[in-house]
């Protein structure tokens, strides 16, 4: 912690020790994913800091201790909940202009992330903090870096720790994970936000799911969504994880369209759509499913593998028999 605050130039960066007796009204607002740690008990917070340091929009406030083994990140509080939950409650009410002011707020937390030299590695939208009380509009923050990783020390793995839908699928077949496996989720995190359901829903998260993306299934789109969203997320979701464009691309498209929507220009192109899209909304049908569905799993990726590589064999076969 001495470390960091060291090289925090601004008074709201820094951070402090918290006496467990001096936090108030403690209540348990929902049960965290359980992932087991290899990492030292202070990796999230070093993640953390080093992204607050290049401006990581989620304000950490220090550290406190409530046993011996039990230690707290002080995170800002988020008074709307996380992205998945909002839009199961407030979907219909949500119109495109506020959808692309939140998905420009993760664009650049995720384009700061990876600025700071990680990859979330666990990017979907029940990591997306949703609060407004700081702004007069609603604002999305990146939070939840337990499972994220440094660029340069990052080895494929035969197990990996994650929510199957928002899986790149290179990620699935075990290589590892890249910046453009978060530009593969946040492309998943558009569709969602473009139907309010979350991708797949009521749909098993086995292996045969796997194999149906990494053969190139990819989440749907509500009706009337404007094309050039819907290609923007498919560029995301690029099979071919050269060709998904970076966070920085995505952070100033959005940028565009927020200029574009917010402009006096009645016969903007750009603005005509998405007001056009808005109509659609109240119609649309919200997930039923249960949150559990949906919570940070192990996944085996070399079952998957040995998969793929059996319906291959099988089909060279067929052919062959032909």
């Amino acid at each position: 912690m001495k470390a960091f605050q060291l090289r925090t130039w601004r008074y709201e960066d820094l951070i402090e020790w918290i006496p467990f007796d001096r936090l108030s009204i403690i209540e348990e607002l929902g049960k965290e994913d359980v992932v087991p740690y290899t990492k030292q008990p202070g990796w999230m917070f070093e993640n953390h800091m080093k992204c607050i340091l290049y401006d990581l929009q989620l304000k950490i406030y220090g550290i406190t201790q409530k046993s011996k083994n039990e230690y707290f990140i002080v995170l800002q509080f988020a008074d709307s909940g996380n992205l998945h939950k909002f839009l199961r409650t407030s979907f219909q009410k949500v119109n495109w202009k506020t959808k692309l002011k939140l998905l420009f707020d993760i664009s650049k937390d995720l384009y700061l992330i990876h600025e700071a030299g990680y990859i979330h590695a666990n990017f979907h939208s029940g990591n997306i903090l949703q609060d407004n009380r700081i702004s007069t509009t609603l604002q999305s923050y990146i939070a939840d870096l337990r499972l994220s990783k440094k660029t340069n020390e990052n080895d494929s793995e035969d197990e990996i720790y994650g929510v199957m839908p928002y899986l790149a699928p290179e990620v699935l077949l075990g290589q590892k994970f890249t910046k453009a496996a978060d530009i593969y989720s946040f492309g998943v995190i558009m569709s969602e936000m473009s139907t309010g359901q979350r991708p797949f829903d009521g749909q098993e998260f086995d292996h045969r799911l796997a194999i149906k993306v990494c053969k190139g299934l990819r989440p749907e789109f509500a009706p009337g969504t404007p094309d050039c969203y819907i290609e923007l997320a498919n560029q995301c979701m690029d099979f071919d994880s050269q060709k998904r464009p970076s966070a920085s691309n995505i952070w100033n498209i959005l940028e565009e369209w927020n200029e574009s929507i917010e402009s006096l220009d009645s016969i903007n192109e750009i603005k005509k759509q998405f007001l056009e899209a808005d109509k659609a909304i109240k119609s649309l049908p919200i997930s039923k499913h249960p949150y559990e569905m949906y919570s940070t799993k192990i996944i085996n990726t070399k079952l998957i593998s040995k998969a793929i590589k059996g319906i291959y064999f099988q089909l060279i076969y067929y052919i062959i028999l032909i």
